[in-house]
């Protein structure tokens, strides 16, 4: 299965340039070759930790918010790479998809007919500011794109995404929120849990300005305790990742994950 994997977010700090990076250590080590895109004029993460230049190497820098750009990430849709991951600065997506002829939909044919996956990836916080994310998504794009929602362990474990899950109210036992929940299950979409890498571990990483698979091979820069952090990190990042639209293989395996952490109807707040 070749993929478009794209991540876009309507605000900046939720964890979306680490999951992208993520995804291209993970599945550029399991041999697939990944044309990674830093769409956030060379200064997002991507950019810094990665060879700018070469797509398949490292990573291509561009603009999408300056009108001029060239959208050269266009023509890496119908290259040779098994996936192109396109990292999208927060609040860009408008920006993006003014480089195509019509609306969202016309940026999904021309990624199906080039013979590969449509993957949109919502990551998302245990906040309500960031369940736009994921709600936007849905409405611009969905169906035949696939939709992914990163729950980010940073800010929590799993079952601390109750504004997403949504929950009973202790008192009234109304169920309050959770709609974004359902537009995304209703959608076909799927929901993974990116683990928390250990926060010294992670800056050791940025201060190098080094990937994660570097970093799993680093004991003489990071210590071999981080180094060791950060290679089980990784390794559950894919564990996680397994049998989804983002595992690192590229094949679906069990599909029993798609929607299983919708909890409750929708009844609740109508905007989350």
């Amino acid at each position: 299965m070749k993929r478009v994997i794209l991540l876009a977010s309507q605000k900046g700090g939720v964890g979306k340039s680490t999951t992208a990076r993520a995804i291209i250590d993970l599945t550029r080590r399991s041999g697939r070759r990944v044309s990674a895109w830093d769409l956030d004029r060379g200064t997002g993460s991507l950019a810094l930790v990665y060879p700018v230049g070469d797509a398949e190497a490292g990573c291509v820098c561009e603009d999408v918010r300056e009108t001029r750009s060239p959208g050269a990430w266009l023509d890496a849709i119908h290259s040779d790479a098994d996936d192109v991951v396109l990292d999208v600065p927060g609040g860009a997506l408008g920006d993006l998809l003014r480089f195509c002829p019509g609306d969202a939909q016309s940026l999904v044919d021309y990624v199906t007919k080039a013979g590969r996956e449509f993957v949109i990836v919502s990551v998302i916080g245990t906040r309500r500011d960031s369940m736009t994310t994921a709600q936007d998504a849905v409405e611009a794009f969905g169906a035949p794109s696939h939709h992914v929602v990163v729950k980010n362990g940073y800010f929590g474990e799993e079952a601390d995404f109750v504004v997403y899950d949504g929950y009973d109210d202790p008192v009234t036992g109304e169920r309050l929120y959770g709609k974004t929940a359902d537009q995304v299950r209703d959608a076909g979409g799927e929901v993974v849990f990116l683990p928390k890498l250990d926060a010294i571990s992670m800056d050791l990483l940025d201060r190098h300005d080094m990937t994660f698979a570097a970093g799993a091979d680093a004991a003489a820069k990071l210590g071999r305790k981080h180094a060791w952090y950060v290679q089980a990190w990784l390794e559950s990042v894919e564990a996680h990742f397994a049998g989804s639209r983002l595992s690192v293989s590229g094949e679906l395996g069990d599909a029993g994950n798609v929607g299983k952490k919708r909890r409750g109807g929708k009844e609740g707040l109508a905007d989350v």
